[in-house]
């Protein structure tokens, strides 16, 4: 390229393809670094001879860019859903079962919905888009990086979130008000600020390793799982972007080993079936379709 030409934006495309052209070994991110130094002294010397009009802003190739993403295997995540149970009755027994409960559903929906992390913790009641009849699937609407969208959740997730709506209702004694985070801390009324410790506790509990591949699996690997298993059930990868808040062209990089077709089926499409306890009745704000079927889960 002619170097009054290049922007910004060549940069990070430059940094990619510099990752996977090499001769001999794959470049560090530290040579990246180093070479970024290099090549900001050429444009340096190009402004003082006159061949530019200013200095061009190189971004820095950022720690692990180019990394495959973190997640768990089909087996693994079927084993850790197993033994969630067992861990939250293990729970009462150390004074922890309302944090281990409310980190279940917490788990639950990061894997059923492709939410970020940050999304979850400040997703409030009133985020609840009301379902107009019986089949429809759960919709919330966050405030992401990427701006206000709205999220589709697996069919079958409204489960998780009346739990923690009917243990809420219980603690309190009334249902809570809309505007409270549906993830609060119950000492201090207040989101929480993490749930490492759980999700760690969580992991040792059913003996599945935090390091995978030279990559320590997190929260996150649970957003990773959900996108790994809905391109590789051929739901659509336009859909998926805007339900997940990602470009297509972040999935096609990150994920192309388990693209297989782009076939335009909904969002929700799903295998599994979800087992319900009915017992008596109980009101769901986002619920407003008429002569509703109201079930209330057990808060055990």
């Amino acid at each position: 390229m002619k170097i009054d030409k290049i922007s910004t934006r060549d940069f990070s495309k430059y940094w990619e393809w510099r990752k996977h052209t090499y001769k001999l070994k794959e470049p560090s991110n530290g040579s990246l670094v180093r070479e970024r130094t290099s090549i900001l002294n050429f444009i340096n010397f190009c402004v003082e001879r006159g061949h530019l009009t200013k200095i061009i802003d190189i971004p820095k190739p950022q720690v692990d860019m180019f990394r495959r993403r973190s997640t768990f295997t089909e087996g693994e995540y079927k084993k850790i859903t197993r033994l969630l149970r067992e861990w939250v009755k293990e729970g009462k027994v150390l004074g922890k079962w309302r944090d281990r409960y409310i980190f279940q559903q917490y788990f639950l929906i990061l894997s059923n919905s492709g939410l970020r992390v940050g999304e979850l913790r400040h997703l409030k009641w009133d985020d609840v888009k009301p379902k107009k009849r019986p089949d429809d699937p759960l919709v919330v609407e966050v405030k992401g990086k990427t701006g206000k969208r709205q999220v589709v959740f697996n069919k079958g997730s409204d489960e998780y979130v009346r739990r923690l709506f009917n243990l809420r209702t219980k603690h309190l004694g009334s249902t809570p008000p809309l505007n409270e985070v549906i993830f609060v801390n119950y000492s201090t009324n207040k989101p929480f600020t993490s749930m490492k410790n759980s999700f760690m506790s969580l992991m040792k509990f059913c003996n599945i390793p935090l390091e995978k591949d030279g990559i320590n699996r997190t929260l996150y690997s649970l957003r990773h799982f959900y996108i790994t298993m809905r391109l590789s059930q051929d739901v659509s990868i336009h859909l998926l972007s805007k339900n997940v808040g990602s470009s297509i062209y972040m999935l096609e990089r990150f994920y192309s080993h388990i693209i297989t077709s782009d076939v335009s089926e909904q969002i929700t499409k799903t295998t599994r079936t979800i087992r319900k306890k009915e017992s008596h009745p109980t009101t769901y704000p986002w619920i407003t379709y008429e002569k509703q079927k109201q079930i209330e889960y057990k808060v055990e």
